[in-house]
């Protein structure tokens, strides 16, 4: 708890020892007592940074060191001092939060000048005087910073005598020319040998489409263990390359002559010759026969005598019953003789003017 910060001294004071007073009171005192006594083994320390704060200052410490630093007044002046305006109100306030405003505004101050986070003390170290120390150790850290930049802020001193070293960026610059000369000395060296010598690495090939075969070698179409398979052990027949005409080419042409497979039932069961049909199929098998008179053709003839057949025609009826003559008949008199006609005329376009003439 010596080099505790300020906010666990205060979380540790607000949740165990405001519960047991007479413990805290107790403890607290422990914890003052080491801090006290770790401070006289810097007494060393505190004083160059008193010294040095006095030199800035111009202002001589009327007081033991914490009680003079208390109300962070001192300080502001002495951070004003190496660099102007860092701090623009110092509160001259006797009200605790005053006096502990201007212990933050310098700590802010110090770190826009450099001071690391780490090397800043908590406001309660210094206001509370709970950790001394720290405030030494981050006047020192600052005092560093400043004896290395004091240039930047116009500052010639007085500077802080300390041993704490700050570290500075040293950015070497080179020409062109020094780093090509350094690139063709830069041969093989034990830094960046690798495991050559030590680890042979086969040759490097790079993989394409054809990897396999270039490295494996072409090889030759000679029958070998690995490509023999069963030849000598299960010898196989010729193998044939099928297509449209595979079974005619393995089976033969073969030719028109009578086989057992052709035969059919020939000499088992004979045939009647094949015979093709066509339009005159049935005068063919049937015969074209005569004309003579047969008891199929003959009908009734003998049996009923028939009359004779004559063709009909436009003049069958004439035919038949006579072309007749042109003499009077009974059936042709009509009424002649018995009622006589007045002379028959033919009408025409004259015929009104012939009989009004006459």
């Amino acid at each position: 708890l010596i080099s505790s910060s300020g906010a666990l001294w205060a979380e540790l004071s607000h949740h165990t020892f405001r519960h047991h007073p007479r413990y805290t009171m107790a403890l607290e005192a422990e914890v003052r007592a080491k801090g006290a006594s770790k401070l006289a083994g810097m007494q060393a320390e505190l004083d160059q940074a008193q010294a040095w704060i006095e030199g800035v200052t111009g202002e001589p410490f009327a007081q033991p060191f914490a009680e003079e630093l208390k109300d962070g007044s001192k300080l502001c002046n002495f951070i004003n001092g190496i660099k102007a305006g860092s701090v623009k109100k110092v509160n001259s306030s006797k009200l605790a939060f005053k006096q502990m405003e201007n212990i933050t505004n310098f700590l802010k101050a110090a770190k826009g000048m450099g001071l690391g986070q780490n090397d800043v003390f908590d406001t309660i170290d210094l206001y509370e005087s709970r950790d001394l120390t720290k405030v030494v150790m981050c006047l020192h850290s600052f005092g560093a910073i400043i004896s290395v930049d004091a240039s930047k802020y116009g500052f010639s001193g007085p500077f802080l005598e300390t041993s704490v070293k700050i570290a500075t960026q040293n950015k070497r610059e080179y020409t062109q020319e020094q780093m090509a000369a350094q690139r063709a000395m830069a041969g093989t060296t034990a830094i960046n040998a690798g495991s050559a010598g030590v680890m042979e690495r086969s040759e490097v090939k790079k993989g394409g489409i054809t990897f396999g075969n270039d490295n494996a070698g072409a090889g030759d179409a000679g029958l070998s263990a690995q490509t023999a398979g069963s030849a000598g052990i299960m010898e196989r027949s010729e193998v044939k390359k099928g297509g449209i005409t595979f079974g005619n080419d393995n089976a033969g042409d073969g030719d028109a002559g009578l086989s057992a497979q052709t035969a059919g039932s020939a000499g088992v069961m004979e045939r009647m010759g094949v015979q093709k049909t066509g339009i005159t199929f049935g005068n063919d098998q049937a015969g074209a026969g005569t004309a003579d008179l047969t008891a199929q053709t003959a009908g009734s003839a003998g049996v009923m005598e028939r009359s004779e057949v004559t063709s009909q025609g436009i003049t069958f009826g004439n035919s038949a019953a006579g072309a007749g003559d042109a003499g009077m008949t009974a059936q042709t008199a009509g009424s002649a003789g018995v009622m006589e006609r007045s002379e028959t005329t033919k009408q025409g376009i004259a015929f009104g003017a012939a009989a009004g003439s006459s």
